[in-house]
């Protein structure tokens, strides 16, 4: 955020100045003045060698660093009706943060780390939640016990390397880039669109629930947050979560096998949904479900999960032949609501 005095010199204004920290700009200012730099560290010491007052204007609103999580479904049911349509929902919704946008931020960063989620329910009883796989002769030594495969291959290093993945080059699910919306519009979002040009889906069953949970962990968060740790020393961060699936990833055969983490009794379906939801809002401010419907009416236990999550925005329902329509109500809601706001 900029501002000048209105008094001129020559024709030109006599003082520029700029908001601390990280800033760009697409204008050009040409200073005809002599100056000293007093330090590299940030532009509030960048003064005229006489004197420099600056009277800056304080932007309306108070914005955050905002770090957005996509999380998308890349089962084997996804890919034939909905594949294209999720890919270009979320360019589309990253592409509504322009520069127009930043600058009515504050210039404040937002990044986007994408995850890819699709399983293999043949494999979810041998995953540690929050750390990954125990391989067939890790459950071997431990006569199938879980807790006794934990105590022992818990201890080996880089077994937390293993988040995400159901087995040696099998994954629940694949964390993919993370952008910065400012690089993302200074190169017309030909890296955005890249990936989607060679992303392949997943193609195993859906297993949202234990991706959920793996990405409402610190080790998760830390991995993710690292390009936003490069763009701002802030800690006062805002996390939002987008979830696209469809309504089948809620079925109780989905978490049949699933351990929740510190919860390993719970059984019901329910309650280790409804336990996980607990999990993400711990660590998202805001979570946008955004569902697809492949049936007319919707399972019971989908609404009293999200009812009992106490989820603070609405799920989104989107059918095939309204999807267009459906997409742009979302993308305007976290327009307004998660962007702007």
């Amino acid at each position: 955020m900029s501002s000048m005095k209105d008094q001129r010199f020559l024709g030109f204004k006599k003082e520029i100045c700029v908001k601390d920290g990280s800033s760009w700009s697409d204008q050009t200012f040409t200073v005809r003045a002599k100056f000293e730099v007093k330090t590299l560290t940030g532009l509030e010491d960048l003064i005229y060698e006489d004197n420099c007052e600056c009277d800056i204007k304080t932007p309306q609103g108070c914005h955050k660093p905002l770090e957005v999580v996509v999380l998308y479904d890349g089962s084997e049911s996804m890919e034939d009706k909905f594949k294209e349509k999720i890919y270009d929902f979320i360019k589309k919704t990253i592409k509504l943060v322009d520069y127009k946008l930043m600058r009515d931020r504050s210039q404040e960063p937002i990044t986007f780390t994408l995850v890819q989620f699709s399983g293999c329910d043949q494999l979810v009883k041998n995953y540690e939640p929050g750390f990954g796989y125990y391989d067939h002769k890790e459950m071997e030594e431990a006569k199938g016990d879980v807790k006794k495969a934990f105590e022992k291959v818990s201890k080996k290093p880089g077994f937390k390397g293993r988040l995400g993945m159901a087995a040696p080059g099998q994954y629940h699910w694949k964390m993919g880039p993370t952008f910065s919306s400012s690089a993302l519009c200074e190169n017309a979002y030909t890296q955005l669109d890249g990936f989607f040009n060679t992303e392949e889906l997943l193609k195993g069953s859906s297993n949202l629930f234990l991706a959920l949970q793996d990405i409402s962990t610190k080790e998760f968060k830390e991995t993710s947050s690292k390009l936003m740790a490069s763009k701002t020393s802030k800690k006062d961060v805002d996390r939002v979560l987008i979830v696209i699936t469809d309504d089948k990833a809620f079925d109780a055969s989905e978490v049949k096998n699933l351990r929740v983490a510190g919860q390993q009794d719970l059984v019901d379906a329910v309650d280790k949904q409804q336990a996980v939801w607990s999990m993400v809002y711990n660590q998202f401010k805001t979570v946008y479900p955004v569902i697809f419907k492949t049936a007319d009416i919707l399972k019971p236990n989908v609404s009293r999960m999200f009812h009992d999550a106490g989820l603070k925005t609405d799920a989104f329902y989107v059918d095939e032949v309204h999807s267009d329509f459906h997409f742009q109500r979302i993308r305007k809601t976290i327009q307004t609501s998660t962007f702007e706001k």
